[in-house]
C-alpha cells in the first residue's frame, strides 16, 4: 500500500489492507480455491461483487483497482500465485467499473400496493371486514 499511496495516513493503509484480506478470502472462497489456484473469474466476482460495495472511504475506493493489482503482483513474485500481474492488471483496467459499482447507491424498495384499511374487506377472502377477520391474528 505504501507504493500505492505514500501519503496515506497509517488508518488509511490498515484500512485498504483490511479491504484488500477480504478481498483475496472472498476470491478464495468462490469456488474454494487456494490463492494459487485463483482465477480471473473468481478475482472478477470478488472484486466487482464483494469489494466494491464495501463501505469503505472514497478516497480508498479509488486506490482498490491500483492496490489490488499490487497485491496480486506481491503474491507472483513471492511464488504464491502464477500471473499474478496479469490477473493484477486485469482488475486495474476494469477500474472504472468498480468505481461505479462503488459509488452506485441501492434503489429503496417501494411497497406498491394498496393499503388495506380496517373497514376493507379482508384479503384472506373470507368476506369479513378486516378488522374483525385477519387484524388480530398478525
Amino acid at each position: 500500500m505504501k507504493r500505492v499511496a505514500p501519503d496515506a495516513s497509517r488508518e488509511e493503509r490498515d484500512a485498504a489492507h483490511e479491504a484488500l484480506t477480504l478481498f483475496l478470502v472472498a476470491a478464495c472462497d468462490n469456488q474454494g480455491r487456494e490463492v494459487g489456484e485463483l482465477t480471473q473469474e473468481d478475482l472478477d466476482v470478488a472484486f466487482l461483487e464483494f469489494l466494491a460495495p464495501q463501505d469503505l472511504d472514497s478516497n480508498l475506493h479509488a486506490l482498490m483497482p491500483t492496490a489490488a493489482a499490487e497485491l496480486l503482483g506481491y503474491l507472483e513474485d513471492e511464488g504464491h500465485l502464477k500471473d499474478g500481474r496479469t490477473l493484477g492488471a486485469s482488475l486495474s483496467a476494469r477500474g472504472s467499473e468498480y468505481r461505479d459499482v462503488a459509488t452506485t447507491k441501492p434503489v429503496p424498495i417501494k411497497n406498491t400496493g394498496t393499503k388495506l384499511g380496517r373497514n376493507d374487506k379482508c384479503s384472506c377472502g373470507s368476506g369479513k371486514k378486516y378488522k374483525k377477520c385477519c387484524l388480530n391474528k398478525s
